[in-house]
Formats: C-alpha cells, sequence, structure tokens
C-alpha cells in the first residue's frame, strides 16, 4: 500500500479530507493514502487528505515520501511544494 497524488475525478461523490473534513475540490490534486485494514488484513481504506493537510496529518517517514513524490511530479506548482515544506518545517520534520 502506500502513499500517491492524484486529480479528484469529475464525476461521482468527491472525496472528503481525512485530517480537515471538507470536501476536496473537484480537479484538484490531493494526497491519497492507502492503508490495508480489516482482521484478516485483506481489506483496502483510501483516506484523502489536501496536501497541506496530509503534512500535517502523516507521520513523519509518510510526510518525507510526500514531499519525494510532489518533488517528482510536474503536476504539483511551486506554491503547493512551499506550503508542505513551511508545514513539516513548523513539524521539525526534516
Amino acid at each position: 500500500m502506500g502513499l500517491s497524488i492524484d486529480k479528484v475525478s469529475p464525476r461521482g461523490i468527491p472525496p472528503s479530507c481525512c485530517f480537515c473534513r471538507k470536501q476536496i475540490k473537484r480537479g484538484s490534486l490531493h494526497t491519497i493514502n492507502k492503508v490495508v485494514s480489516g482482521q484478516n488484513r485483506g481489506w483496502k481504506e483510501e483516506k484523502h487528505y489536501h496536501f497541506s493537510c496530509s503534512a500535517e496529518a502523516l507521520e513523519e517517514k509518510l510526510t518525507i515520501q510526500l514531499l519525494a513524490i510532489m518533488n517528482n511530479s510536474e503536476e504539483v506548482s511551486k506554491k503547493e511544494k512551499k506550503k508542505v515544506k513551511k508545514v513539516m518545517k513548523r513539524r521539525g520534520v526534516n
């Protein structure tokens, strides 16, 4: 499982951020954290976050992974990258 970024689909119900509980706008990039859950570890749960919320909510290891993904993606704006770096610095994540 793991972390990925993607745009919100133009169809269906838009996801809500697991941190701030607000709906994520259609077409905007966001973080998806796929987690294995369930008694037999057979269920997959997807948690959706805004970029700035994911920098706050995810553990340090995943936040560093998010920054690496964002740096390698051409779709993520410099403004979004700066926001995440600022939140990471405030949290004390290197």
